[in-house]
């Protein structure tokens, strides 16, 4: 092939990195645009700028070649820097700010729309995709980091949105810490949020969580920004550190008991605060420095979470397909929102031998994650409608709970029936096959042909749940709307 002669002429001095990337890309025929620009990616080939990275010191990564011309059609800022007033003299551009790899990522992405994320590379290739505005990068990073929240991370995460200015990020992921908000405030990500951060996160109205907790993870963060400038931790430097943060803190919710220990023990309050508070437990006097603190709770109508396999009669064999389901039938008599599910880890392949059959190449992998997709099946004087409500990918290590804001109506027509689905597939990486995971099914009761509803209690109220298929979920949380 011409193109494979020709770009098999590399000079010496090119990596071995690049080398291999253009022996792939060699081996491709381009018989497209996208298969040209492919070609073209770390090929020296009419390449006329040149990346240097003075801060990296490991041999074969000071240097990335590439094309001006390719770089301003995906970039504005290529594009200025390149053939803009104030362009760029000479070949050579140095690069202090970001690494070789992540650089070398943003270029292969720029040639091929392709980029391997990983949760140690997002943030800076978000920094990258920014710098250089590429928002079809941003989302491509937006969109990961939001399939990878989990209770561990989701600060570190929000304070990345903030940053970068992602709005839509930034109110899911403290959408997710609603709803989680013990695990998120007990996390070291918690104690590394900016004091702006905290501020968004603690005027949030809604937590489902004791005040109590939220006054214990603010002291803590306070005392670990203390640490930070190095104060000593005493209550003036603790109050010093909160700032008006104080007063996001609905102290007139907590007992009497909580509030001498938590607040009067560590000095933070002032006199006239201190004694206000204290009229306002004693004697519901609610004036002068207690009214500098909200007293609504949080929650109306608190969250229930639901361990879903405590409902379960037994559970039997798992069964072969393509996908494993599992649907849910909700009645009671107000509406319902389901807020979120979370569902258990995924199954390791070693339970099933039979499932290498599938897979000459026996090597089935899917460390992605599995694909995750929920949808309502409406039936409506015998129609039947659907509605996708979620569509995308979990990593496998840990299953981040889904969001949801789907409403279950109250009991009315009896011919008004709404389930939903929950399925779950996992696609080998190597050849594409799609296989159900090693998940077990729900068993009927013995000698019934039917589920029996399971009754929980959500904000007070019974509520009737059917659930059959797979056993796939383990919490369900669910409000009363």
């Amino acid at each position: 092939m011409e193109i494979a002669e020709d770009t098999s002429n590399v000079t010496s001095a090119t990596s071995t990195s690049t080398a291999d990337s253009m022996e792939q890309s060699a081996g491709r025929e381009p018989e497209t645009i996208a298969g040209s620009l492919s070609v073209m990616f770390n090929n020296n080939e009419l390449s006329d700028v040149c990346f240097k990275f003075p801060n990296e010191t490991v041999e074969g990564k000071c240097v990335l070649k590439a094309h001006k011309l390719i770089l301003a059609i995906r970039s504005p800022v290529f594009k200025a820097m390149f053939y803009g007033t104030l362009q760029e003299t000479g070949q050579d551009v140095n690069i202090e700010d970001i690494s070789y790899e992540i650089f070398q990522s943003l270029l292969r992405f720029i040639y091929t729309d392709r980029i391997k994320l990983e949760g140690d590379t997002v943030i800076p290739t978000l920094h990258a995709a920014q710098k250089y505005q590429i928002p079809s990068l941003v989302n491509q990073c937006q969109s990961f980091l939001e399939a990878a929240v989990d209770s561990d991370n989701a600060c570190v995460i929000f304070s990345q949105a903030s940053l970068f200015g992602l709005r839509e990020l930034e109110t899911n992921v403290l959408r997710f810490i609603e709803f989680n908000t013990t695990e998120c405030l007990q996390s070291d990500g918690f104690l590394s949020l900016s004091k702006d951060n905290l501020r968004e996160v603690l005027k949030n109205g809604k937590f489902c969580t004791s005040e109590e907790n939220l006054v214990k993870a603010a002291l803590r963060w306070a005392e670990e920004e203390c640490n930070r400038r190095e104060l000593e931790i005493t209550g003036e430097n603790i109050r010093k550190s909160l700032g008006e943060n104080l007063y996001l803190l609905r102290v007139p919710l907590l007992s009497l008991d909580t509030f001498s220990h938590l607040l009067v023990a560590t000095q933070i309050l002032d006199d006239v605060e201190q004694l206000d508070l204290y009229k306002y437990f004693t004697l519901d006097k609610f004036e002068g420095g207690a009214q500098k603190f909200q007293r609504d709770a949080r929650f109306e109508n608190a969250p229930t979470e639901v361990k879903v396999q405590t409902l379960y009669g037994s559970l039997g064999q798992r069964t072969a397909g393509l996908v494993c389901k599992q649907k849910i039938s909700v009645r009671s008599r107000f509406p319902v929102k389901l807020c979120q599910i979370k569902l258990l880890p995924f199954p390791s392949k070693s339970l099933d031998a039979n499932f290498y059959q599938y897979h000459m190449h026996n090597s089935h992998k899917h460390e992605q994650g599995p694909d995750i997709k929920i949808i309502v099946l409406e039936q409506v004087e015998g129609e039947e409608k659907t509605q996708t409500l979620y569509e995308g990918l979990r990593t496998s290590t840990n299953l981040a709970p889904v969001p949801l804001d789907f409403v279950f109506t109250s009991e009315g027509d009896p011919s008004h029936k709404v389930q939903l689905v929950v399925c779950v597939s996992s696609k080998c990486r190597t050849c594409g096959v799609a296989t159900a995971p090693f998940y077990q099914t729900i068993c009927k009761e013995a000698g019934l042909t039917k589920f029996i509803p399971k009754r929980v209690v959500v904000s007070n109220e019974a509520v009737d749940m059917i659930l059959q298929g797979h056993n796939l979920i383990e919490t369900m949380t669910f409000m009363k709307v």
